[in-house]
């Protein structure tokens, strides 16, 4: 079946009805997220020095142990997303500590090439990769 449409208002409210199928065909709801109802992820920090996390907010942080081994201290709190990278090419590592509990177990987690990246989430007493 072939259906023509005249205009951008009838081409647009076609395709936002297509749409609307299809998530409903999935299962889903018909309430489709935008930007001002979205979370925002947190902050972004560069360092090249020894840092403590936020424990508020979840972070991204950039690491860059060109002059030294970095440790960065991760304040322990429910429902916190750290995404961690070694941004340089050095033999310094950077190591990720918590402050209490434990990161899969294990007291503390290295990163050592560049490049490395590592997703953590706490669940209030222990850090977890994801």
């Amino acid at each position: 079946m072939t259906e023509t449409y005249s205009g951008l208002d009838s081409l647009n409210t076609r395709i936002d009805s297509a749409e609307t199928e299809i998530i409903n065909i999935k299962g889903g709801s018909t309430e489709v997220p935008n930007a001002t109802n979205a979370k925002t992820f947190g902050s972004i920090t560069s360092i090249t020095e020894n840092y403590t996390t936020k424990g508020t907010e979840n972070e991204v942080i950039l690491a860059d142990a060109t002059s030294a081994a970095i440790t960065i201290t991760i304040t322990t709190a429910t429902n916190i997303i750290l995404i961690i990278k070694k941004v340089d090419d050095s033999a310094n590592a950077i190591d990720i500590v918590p402050d209490s509990g434990t990161i899969d177990g294990a007291t503390s987690l290295s990163l050592t090439t560049q490049y490395e990246v590592v997703r953590i989430v706490c669940d209030g007493t222990n850090w977890w990769k994801i």
